[in-house]
């Protein structure tokens, strides 16, 4: 019972030493950053973000450290980790925007059409958690309704339309709490972290169709071996080394 004991306030005392350390670090880190000792604050966040992974301020304090350090690469690496956490985010999408704009020869987006930019904006802005709700309720919503039935309280005229819609409505709450769950956790997007990185229309080719610069978002497609698919942000769709880009 005492070696179970010292064990447990051994435990304790481990869990408390990390959180007062993580305190400590990030009061550190953001005096060090506005006292302009970027590099000394870099080398904090960077502990703090391998303490705490899934903190949208830890990686926007990151982005705007490599900022001011000139590492475009890196400050939009750290961008995108923040906006996967935190989708939405008017901040970190300013600052993303604003350090993009800094992109030597940066290739420009194609725009999307409105049903493809609200589709990309809903699953993107909602969490897989909100639709996950959204379908229990719908759920116990079809489980109400068929026990109004079994009562004689609803029409069996309305019955089937009722049901249908019901049925379809929690279809495309699980759909879209799939793909809200696949966004956030699957890893879809990249960052060439090399300026004038080479892209070439598949694997074996000898020659590159183009030299992509630092800073770059790219969308991930499949991997074979040390190569990686990817779509540029004008759509246009090869193959790069994975060496070149680190995933969001």
């Amino acid at each position: 019972m005492k070696q179970l004991l010292t064990f447990i306030l051994l435990f304790t005392g481990t869990q408390l030493f990390a959180a007062g350390s993580y305190t400590d670090w990030w009061q550190q880190a953001n005096k060090l950053y506005d006292q302009k000792e970027y590099d000394s604050a870099r080398s904090l966040y960077e502990k703090i973000a391998a303490m705490n992974p899934s903190d949208a301020a830890v990686y926007f304090n990151l982005g705007n450290t490599y900022y001011r350090l000139n590492d475009i690469g890196h400050a939009v690496l750290n961008y995108e980790k923040a906006l996967r956490l935190d989708p939405g985010n008017k901040a970190i999408e300013d600052n993303l925007a604003l350090t993009q704009s800094r992109i030597n020869n940066r290739i420009a987006a194609s725009g999307d059409i409105f049903f493809v930019k609200w589709w990309k904006n809903i699953t993107a802005a909602t969490t897989a958690g909100t639709w996950a709700i959204l379908s229990v309720v719908t759920f116990l919503l079809m489980i109400g309704i068929a026990i109004l039935k079994k009562l004689g309280i609803i029409s069996l005229n309305i019955l089937p339309q009722v049901t249908g819609i019901a049925w379809g409505i929690f279809v495309v709450f699980m759909i879209l709490g799939f793909i809200s769950a696949q966004n956030k956790n699957g890893h879809y997007k990249g960052v060439i972290m090399e300026n004038d990185s080479p892209f070439y229309a598949n694997p074996q080719q000898a020659k590159a169709q183009a030299y992509i610069p630092e800073g770059t978002t790219v969308t991930l497609g499949e991997q074979n071996g040390a190569w990686t698919e990817v779509t540029l942000p004008d759509g246009r769709t090869g193959w790069m080394q994975l060496l070149v880009l680190s995933k969001v």
